[in-house]
């Protein structure tokens, strides 16, 4: 019960960090962008996205997010999304927090992001 408890109270904190979250963002091209997502590994959550338009002007990449403390055990390591505008233009990137296996279930945390790319 103590770890299910625990993943509640982390949905919870995602939701509330959703809020601080931007939803729109303007990149140079060339220029990059890290958003970082809480994570939910122990769990068995992953971040995925989706990008809506030209996925060429847009990079996205993803990694560990840094952070100056070390984990407790059995927590949970955020995700960071690098992102690096390519070429003018506009995309939308919907990231999604799911199980892999659990498809067709609603993600527990989802986040929209729209991003504007403008010449250097």
């Amino acid at each position: 019960m103590a770890v299910c408890d625990r993943s509640v109270r982390r949905i919870v904190a995602i939701q509330e960090l959703a809020m601080e979250l931007p939803a729109k963002i303007d990149l140079k091209v060339g220029e990059t962008y890290t958003l970082k997502l809480p994570g939910l590994g122990t769990a068995g959550y992953q971040w995925t996205y989706d990008i809506g338009g030209d996925r060429n002007l847009i990079d996205v990449s993803q990694t560990t997010a840094k952070s100056s403390e070390f984990p407790a055990v059995g927590s949970s390591i955020d995700r960071a999304f690098i992102l690096r505008g390519l070429a003018p233009g506009q995309v939308t990137i919907h990231f999604m927090q799911q199980r892999p296996w659990e498809r067709n279930q609603p993600p527990v945390a989802e986040h929209t992001l729209q991003v504007e790319i403008k010449k250097a």
